[in-house]
């Protein structure tokens, strides 16, 4: 799996969740093809937080995006053990930030 996500900041509205543990959005299972591209944008003053995480439910493969420390942390396995990167940081000033170009190549 590749993964390269390239982060921007952006202007724009959206979904806006509370902060407290019961505030969350979850959306229908996405069923990755082998070339998928997932995009992203969120804003925030709070340092740490989940932003995304899928799952093949419970088994090996996940994909988790979450701000840690105001940077953005991106922890992943496809099978080949998990892998673990940051990009960016001071991303919790309440401005919207967008991910873009998330691609996802499934090796087969």
């Amino acid at each position: 799996m590749f993964i390269f996500l390239l982060l921007v900041s952006t202007t724009a509205q959206g979904l806006i969740l509370s902060g407290t543990p019961q505030s969350y959005a979850q959306y229908s299972k996405w069923y990755i093809a082998i070339n998928s591209t997932l995009e992203l944008e969120f804003r925030t003053r709070g340092e740490d937080g989940l932003l995304v995480y899928m799952d093949d439910g419970g088994y090996y493969d996940f994909l988790e995006i979450k701000l840690s420390g105001g940077g953005l942390r991106v922890r992943f396995n496809q099978g080949g053990g998990p892998e673990l990167f940051s990009l960016g940081e001071g991303l919790a000033d309440f401005n919207w930030h967008k991910v873009v170009e998330a691609k996802i190549t499934i090796k087969k």
